[in-house]
């Protein structure tokens, strides 16, 4: 199943059991996930928003109640990426967040960072 696929079905998901918070859940990391990419890509002068931004931005997502597994699943990518753009390491972004939870079996959420 394409990331695409998931993300249309989680969000059929939400819309049926009607939780808004849910969906602005969603609809805040989606929003994230596309601005931290392009804001970290920047310009000639580096970052338009440093990752120190968006790592605040990613856990205060992460420290809501009531996240769902796949909330969490597409959290952690987005930790994840912050944490390789910090060290260098070049990693692949995921296109969509992942928010099917049979796409992330295991979430693992990096140690936060003072």
């Amino acid at each position: 199943m394409s990331n695409e696929c998931a993300w249309t079905a989680a969000k059929k998901e939400n819309s049926i059991d009607g939780d808004p918070m849910k969906q602005l859940i969603d609809q805040d990391i989606t929003h994230v996930a596309r601005m931290m990419r392009v804001s970290l890509l920047g310009d000639l002068a580096g970052p338009i928003l440093p990752s120190s931004y968006w790592r605040k931005r990613v856990q205060q997502l992460r420290d809501v109640p009531s996240l769902t597994k796949a909330q969490l699943c597409a959290i952690n990518d987005l930790l994840l990426e912050l944490d390789a753009f910090d060290t260098g390491v070049p990693a692949a972004p995921v296109s969509t967040p992942r928010l099917d939870e049979a796409a992330c079996p295991e979430v693992r959420l990096p140690q936060v960072r003072a």
